[in-house]
């Protein structure tokens, strides 16, 4: 199975409050849709709150912030169809990109 990675931009809560336990909610909401499509998680990455390079639309709301994380999976061709089509119909998620890491052993090995 190759490596892929999501990078995703979730919406952020205008309640300080209520930030953290919404991205944990939206990370583990994604991550149970990736193993239902029977693939592995290697990694999970956060990489904060930043301002959008320019304002975003997702569902009716505009959006000028969004946490940034990433996720490495390795999973099938057939289950990356599936999984684009899950995330563009979340309305937590302003952007989602899943992109191929590598297919073969010397992609994921560092040799010295």
């Amino acid at each position: 199975m190759p490596l892929y990675e999501l990078l995703s931009i979730s919406k952020v809560p205008i309640q300080t409050s209520l930030q953290s336990t919404f991205l944990h909610e939206t990370i583990k909401k994604t991550a149970t849709r990736i193993f239902k499509e029977n693939s592995l998680i290697k990694d999970i990455k956060y990489m904060g709150t930043k301002a959008l390079p320019y304002r975003m639309k997702a569902g009716s709301e505009y959006h000028t912030q969004g946490a940034y994380w990433l996720i490495y999976f390795y999973s099938g061709p057939q289950s990356i169809k599936r999984l684009r089509k899950d995330f563009e119909s979340d309305k937590n998620l302003v952007r989602t990109t899943i992109t191929k890491s590598g297919s073969k052993l010397k992609d994921f090995v560092f040799t010295y």
